[in-house]
């Protein structure tokens, strides 16, 4: 009967029983709290690697096309023209050569040439005049 009186005396002390429930609050309150920080931690990291995966996803789309562009005859042999001068059998290559060139250095005319290309507005303007109506 001891551990009856015990027990009420445990309750006789409102300190004690108060001291006991605080304790239990605070300790319930921490492990919640860790529950819900790791809950927040685990949706903040699924969210990453969601954006991580539309990221990839999206490149292998990319490179799925490019595969696509790699593997049709027709872009590998435009390709082979126009970077590597390939021709086919029975074509004639045509070099087109600018009026101004200089003996002297294609460096040199190269860059005359880049400078009279951004002329102003009205010598566009009669060149593309004369493109457009033979003039």
């Amino acid at each position: 009967m001891k551990s009856r009186e015990e027990n009420n005396q445990l309750f006789k002390n409102p300190k004690l029983a108060l001291s006991i429930l605080v304790f239990l609050f605070l300790a319930l309150s921490f492990y919640a709290f860790n529950a819900f920080y790791k809950k927040y931690q685990i949706k903040k990291e699924i969210s990453t690697l969601d954006a991580r995966i539309i990221g990839i996803e999206k490149k292998k789309e990319d490179l799925q096309g490019l595969e696509n562009a790699l593997t049709d005859r027709e872009y590998i042999e435009r390709e082979a023209r126009t970077k590597l001068n390939f021709k086919k059998n029975g074509e004639e290559v045509v070099v087109l050569v600018e009026k101004n060139t200089d003996e002297a250095g294609t460096e040199a005319s190269a860059g005359k040439n880049k400078r009279s290309a951004g002329g102003s507005y009205g010598e566009n303007a009669k060149k593309w005049i004369q493109i457009i109506f033979g003039r």
